[in-house]
């Protein structure tokens, strides 16, 4: 998961720093203008509607183009996961602002920690969601069998019936996926299973065996153990962290 360190919203001409390498992992949020950037040797440039992460571990240059105007994040990055790095292309930038218009908002109180750091993982969960959603439109094979897999999370579903689906041997869908997604069909049934116990944990105070349940595991141990292991932390301990 991802820890709030602080957050502003800036309007200016010029970085202070234009090149080298953060001390902490930052994200921005451009509303206005642009940037021209390079990290670790790649030039990009990122415009109003656009995220542009930098962690830490990477180098890079950066100047505005003219004038920019950006909400801007510091954070830590707890889970130990790979981060974002670069552009990414936002299409709802209404709910973007939304969220990170709160965020920015709740920043100038105390405490809250738990609260400002689901809002900060939900912009986080937006670009990947976005950028999931923008793969499958662009694949006819992974929408169809993706879509399955959303009506029937809470159902066991096996690798030889979304191969039959796609019409394809399960060593196909498996090579297909793997190519579109980065994952393996079931990997990605997993994963979709964990983003929907993520949601029933922070937005309801279901038991862990009914969301276990809801989102098609076997038994509250193993998806417990699953969670944990994809999470770094227990479903009751992402609910007390991060319950809304």
């Amino acid at each position: 998961m991802k820890e709030l360190i602080d957050c502003r919203y800036l309007s200016i001409n010029r970085f202070l720093i234009e090149k080298g390498r953060n001390a902490k992992h930052s994200l921005f949020f451009i509303t206005a203008g642009g940037i021209e950037f390079q990290i670790n040797g790649v030039k990009d440039t990122a415009t109003e509607g656009m995220l542009v992460s930098f962690p830490n571990d990477v180098t890079f240059k950066r100047h505005v183009l003219g004038h920019v105007e950006f909400y801007y994040f510091r954070y830590k990055n707890t889970d130990g996961k790979p981060l974002p790095v670069g552009k990414i292309p936002i299409e709802n930038t209404a709910r973007m602002t939304a969220t990170a218009d709160m965020l920015l908002k709740l920043e100038v109180l105390l405490g809250h920690e738990a609260l400002k750091n689901s809002l900060l993982n939900d912009l986080f969960t937006q670009a990947e969601a976005e950028k999931t959603l923008s793969s499958l439109k662009s694949d006819s094979t992974v929408t169809l069998v993706h879509s399955y897999m959303e009506k029937h999370l809470r159902t066991k579903i096996a690798l030889a019936d979304l191969a039959a689906r796609a019409c394809l041997s399960p060593t196909g869908l498996i090579q297909h996926f793997k190519k579109h997604t980065g994952k393996t069909p079931m990997a990605y049934l997993t994963a979709l299973r964990l983003g929907k116990a993520q949601t029933l944990l922070s937005s309801t105070d279901k038991p862990i065996a009914h969301v276990s349940a809801q989102c098609g595991f076997d038994n509250p141990y193993y998806f417990s153990n699953t969670f944990k292991k994809a999470n770094g932390i227990s479903p009751s301990e992402y609910r007390k962290k991060y319950k809304i």
